[in-house]
Order: C-alpha cells, then structure tokens, then sequence
C-alpha cells in the first residue's frame, strides 16, 4: 500500500528521482526545485531533505516495492559490484612464455565472468603470416569500488572529513 507520508509533489518527485542513481543534487535539479544553478546550494538543500524523517521512510518505501517488483535484492546487487570490484584479470588469462591466452569462458567462476565487460578477436593475414588478437576488458573496478562504498556506509566518514575542510575553508580535489 503506498503512503505519501504527508509530501508534497516536490518531495515525491525528489524521492522517486534519488532511487535512480542515489545522487541527491541530481535528483534535487531533476525534481524541478531549480533549473540549474548553484551546485552548492542545491547539493545543501538536496542534503536536507534527505535528513527528512518522512522523505527517508518513503525513499525506503520505493526501494522496497522495487525490489519485489525486480526480484533484485540490495543483497545481490552488492554481490555483483563485489565480484567487479574485486576481480582480478589474472583470473580470466593465462600468461605463457610471454604470451596471453583468454582462459575457457566455460570454465570461468560467475564471479569472474560478470566481471568482465567484452572480450573480442581477430585473425589478419599478411606478408609475415596469420596474426591472431585478443582482447579482454573488465568493468569499471573504481566504479563499482566506489558504488560498494556508498551503498555500504564506507564512504561516509570520508565524506564527513571533507565537509569538514570546506567548512573552513580548506578544497581538496575530491567530488
């Protein structure tokens, strides 16, 4: 059963847009609340509505008829951002006499496989004979590290020690 938790359409809109990608300051412009503008003041405004008691419960509302609506569960979407963020490309070659060969996709664990974004070869002939290229690309180690981080809380107390320094006065090259 959806309960509006007493917001207005703003705030709905605000909520619904922060499920999409977790961005606040986003989800504040997407909302509607300024065209575009000062990014400090809509990052702060966006920060305080998400201290909203009511927002924080209908945000939680929406991510919950989500995840039945999906199947997806929090559990395994974290399962997934591990797998890419802890993948290792050593898992998925072999190296031999200095040559790399992608190992058997049949035999890669999921963990491995999920983590890998493409895979392509050719085969070229020339004067020198057939040459045959490989190669691999992983997904985003960073991102997903990253992702990990916020969904987990990690990157919390970092964030807090960097307000903190903007405070007073002090800008690090960090966003």
């Amino acid at each position: 059963m959806m309960h509006d938790y007493g917001l207005n359409d703003k705030q709905r809109r605000f909520c619904e847009e922060y499920i999409i990608d977790l961005n606040a300051t986003q989800s504040y412009f997407r909302a509607g609340y300024v065209e575009s503008g000062d990014f400090e003041v809509a990052a702060s405004n966006a920060h305080r509505l998400l201290l909203n008691a009511e927002i924080q419960a209908y945000i939680q509302q929406l991510m919950n008829e989500r995840a039945v609506r999906t199947g997806i569960t929090a559990d395994e979407v974290l399962k997934e951002y591990a797998a890419i963020a802890f993948s290792n490309i050593t898992d998925a070659i072999e190296i031999k006499d200095s040559e790399v060969f992608l190992k058997d996709d049949k035999l890669l664990p999921k963990e491995v496989s999920c983590a890998i974004a493409s895979v392509s070869s050719s085969i070229s002939e020339g004067k020198s004979g057939v040459t045959r290229k490989a190669s691999i690309r992983m997904h985003d180690k960073l991102k997903a590290l990253d992702a990990l981080a916020r969904h987990t809380g990690v990157s919390s107390d970092f964030n807090q020690c960097v307000a903190g320094l903007r405070r007073y006065g002090f800008h690090i090259g960090v966003d």
